[in-house]
């Protein structure tokens, strides 16, 4: 059953991957995005994305997509939520070359981090996480 699952999974990972190359104009950007993202999030012809989760503690970001590197981590289940936080993926964002490049849309003016995060349920996620790397590639081949 294992091995079932672990090839289901790679199965899943590949063709999701093949299926987002597909992204060969700015409508195919926003038709992936808006599968992944709220209509409270954005992403404009230049690269610019707000990430809002919908709640601070999910995860609220904005930053160019190009100036980012993005990484992914599962949280395993652990206590901390009202009772047991499930399973997560936890999406990573990091300004390249070390510069303050991210901030959360809801205070900018409070100024811009080196770092952000964006939380999402844990096989959403790494679709998320995948989408979000197709993007930058799309992005920095423009």
């Amino acid at each position: 059953m294992r091995r079932f699952l672990s090839f289901l999974t790679l199965f899943l990972v590949i063709h999701i991957g093949n299926a987002q190359n597909d992204m060969k104009n700015f409508q195919d950007v926003i038709s992936g995005f808006y599968n992944f993202f709220s209509e409270e999030s954005f992403v404009n012809p230049s690269g610019n994305v707000i990430l809002d989760m919908g709640a601070a503690s999910a995860g609220r970001v904005t930053f160019n997509i190009k100036d980012v590197s993005i990484s992914m981590e599962e949280l395993p289940e652990r206590p901390g939520c009202a009772d047991i936080c499930p399973p997560t993926t936890l999406i990573n964002f990091r300004c390249n070359d070390f510069k303050k490049c991210i901030a959360d849309p809801a205070f900018e003016k409070m100024g811009r981090s080196e770092r952000g995060a964006i939380t999402y349920d844990i096989n959403r996620g790494k679709e998320a996480y995948h989408f979000l790397l197709q993007l930058q590639k799309y992005f920095v081949n423009k």
